[in-house]
């Protein structure tokens, strides 16, 4: 998918992201903080989160990965962010 001249993956699985580009950025971006996308979801149930990491493809292009966390609000709203469990949801790497 294309939007503004930016290319998208699909959403991706940790596996997947590993055979595309290896394992050292998946755990780069693993690592980082994470914050609010302040994306408008379908349901207000949840809270999407990400984190992103630069790196350069084996074309020698820059490219994004981020990695994308899903919340219930009610949990957020009721928890400091460091006591809730923070499993990735999917990947998307940026082109």
């Amino acid at each position: 998918m294309t939007v503004n001249g930016i290319t998208y993956s699909e959403h991706l699985t940790r596996n997947e992201v590993i055979k595309m580009i290896g394992e050292a950025p998946v755990i780069r971006v693993e690592n980082e903080n994470c914050d609010y996308t302040n994306r408008v979801m379908d349901t207000d149930e949840y809270v999407e989160f990400s984190a992103t990491i630069d790196f350069i493809n084996k074309d020698k292009e820059n490219c994004t990965l981020a990695a994308y966390y899903y919340q219930l609000d009610e949990d957020v709203e009721n928890n400091e962010l460091d006591q809730l469990e923070w499993k990735v949801d999917h990947y998307v790497i940026l082109y």
